[in-house]
């Protein structure tokens, strides 16, 4: 199992892949990461059927790896907040 500090293998995605509307699709480079997630928040916000958990923790991880904490937790509380209210609109259905 590959370590926090050991480089990805060649040809390994570098990227995240968020899908704006049926014909769009914006990468997010994770190589060249900007110091301030806000664009990125914005584009995970408003992928189309909702970013998954895997990107929003894919995407704090590597600002994590960098040393980029207080862009990490910013990422991890968009989410947060993002997944909470998902789950309140899902209640509605529920009740």
């Amino acid at each position: 199992m590959e370590g926090l500090d050991t480089p990805p293998p060649p040809g390994t995605n570098r990227s995240i892949d968020v899908e704006l509307d049926g014909q769009e699709i914006v990468a997010l480079d994770l190589d060249t990461l900007d110091t301030d997630p806000q664009d990125y928040i914005d584009l995970l916000l408003e992928a189309k059927g909702g970013a998954t958990v895997s990107m929003w923790a894919r995407l704090a991880c590597e600002y994590w790896k960098n040393g980029l904490l207080e862009s990490a937790e910013k990422v991890l509380v968009a989410a947060q907040q993002r997944m909470y209210r998902h789950l309140g609109t899902l209640s509605v259905w529920f009740c």
